[in-house]
């Protein structure tokens, strides 16, 4: 296998070249530092883009065209990765010698057709169009509220830092689904073409000799002069105090959320130290678990994700309400045994393995094979082998000092009150 990435000034194209996969995948990662404003439009541009265009009028003919093409596929998300809103559309399709000549490259032109070409008359979008989604998208974050488990996940994150990009809603904000129509959706396209970050992932049986001239042939209009503020890392400070919300809804089980920052460490420490710290307490065998769910029964369910682009540690469990204080106080004598080096030293080498297995084998999927070309370029970190190699050297030393740099800024608490008897 062969990696490769190339700066084309107004966009980059990142390679992995093997030759096990039939198809070769494209990952369009459209980006720029997020702003809440734009979050609902961005939706809405993407969902408008995406299932019409001036030469495929609605998403039954795009469906019937990606069939032509053997079967292609094409879908699109929008996430958050740090201070930047991602937009990523997936393309996938047959190498040629497994259906006919030029059969990539049409692929790759109907996706330039969908970006560049859209159903615009008089620079507006056709508001028809755009109603519908809107409609949908308004319907998708009603129903947001119906689910608790959803509701605390954006909720909690909404009130731990209400100034941070953090709290930012992805799936949008119904208040600003009034402010768009025709003429403000193109607008905004307009602006998107010339100031977002254009990205191209591919991996497959090809080489920049043939990828390189199709993108530079189809996605000319790309024009980006400017790069600057790319640094994708959250740095919030860690807050003052820590702060309890707590809510009530007709739920069964309680919900609670504790919210942890690594005070003021190095992005590569974010990589390796927190990451494996982070492990040490989540899933089966984890701290957590062990503790307060096998050992003690006081929770359905408990876990904690580290997200290293925004340096947060999010505790999440799910219990009865009777148990919050006594769950509680567990989790942080847990943290507490991270730095006393009160842990299993086998349980540790376990949670390194467990990500040592992921880059020895990131070749298993292209999804892997794409984000490991994102993280070593958006984070400028070094190759798989070195990688592996920081990995290796995380030491018990390394957690207990790591983890003395946590600092619990929000507890967020759901409260069921509903009868358990009924």
């Amino acid at each position: 296998m062969k990696f490769e990435s190339k700066d084309y000034t107004s966009y980059t194209i990142n390679l992995a070249k093997l030759n096990k996969f039939k198809t070769i995948d494209l990952y369009l990662i459209i980006r720029e530092p997020i702003k809440k404003e734009e979050i609902t439009i961005r939706k809405i541009l993407f969902a408008v883009l995406t299932h019409n265009s001036k030469k495929y009028y609605n998403p039954k003919d795009i469906t019937i065209k990606l069939e032509d093409l053997y079967s292609a596929r094409i879908f699109d998300s929008t996430y958050r990765d740090g201070r930047f809103i991602n937009t990523e559309i997936f393309l996938s399709g047959l190498e040629d010698k497994y259906t006919e000549e030029n059969n990539y490259e049409r692929i790759i032109e109907l996706l330039s057709e969908i970006l560049f070409n859209p159903k615009v008359e008089n620079d507006s979008f056709d508001d028809e169009i755009i109603n519908l989604y809107k409609e949908r998208l308004k319907n998708n974050i009603l129903e947001l509220k119906e689910n608790p488990k959803v509701y605390a996940s954006i909720k909690s994150f909404e009130l731990h830092n209400k100034s941070s990009v953090t709290s930012y809603r992805l799936d949008g904000y119904i208040e600003d689904l009034d402010k768009i129509d025709g003429k403000s959706l193109y607008k905004y396209y307009k602006k998107v073409l010339k100031t977002n970050l254009f990205d191209f992932y591919v991996v497959g049986n090809t080489n920049f000799s043939y990828i390189s001239p199709l993108i530079k042939k189809y996605f000319s209009k790309i024009n980006i002069i400017s790069k600057k503020n790319t640094n994708i890392l959250v740095k919030d400070k860690t807050l003052n105090r820590l702060t309890t919300y707590k809510e009530s809804l007709d739920f069964e089980q309680s919900i609670l959320y504790l919210f942890y920052k690594f005070d003021n460490i190095r992005p590569n420490d974010r990589f390796f130290k927190a990451k494996i710290a982070s492990l040490l307490l989540n899933g089966p065998s984890g701290l957590l678990f062990s503790d307060i769910r096998e050992k003690h029964s006081l929770c359905y369910y408990i876990g904690a994700e580290y997200d290293y682009f925004d340096n947060i540690l999010v505790i999440t469990a799910y219990i009865s309400k009777d148990n919050k204080d006594k769950v509680i106080k567990l989790i942080k004598d847990n943290i507490k045994k991270l730095t006393k080096l009160k842990f299993n030293e086998d349980l540790l080498e376990a949670k390194k393995d467990s990500v040592i297995n992921f880059y020895e084998n990131y070749d298993l999927s292209s999804y892997r094979l794409k984000n490991y070309m994102y993280d070593t370029y958006t984070l400028n970190l070094m190759n798989k082998d070195e990688i592996i190699t920081n990995i290796k050297k995380v030491n018990k030393n390394d957690i207990a000092k790591i983890t003395k740099k946590l600092k619990l800024e929000t507890i967020y608490y759901l409260e069921g009150v509903k009868n358990e008897e009924e």
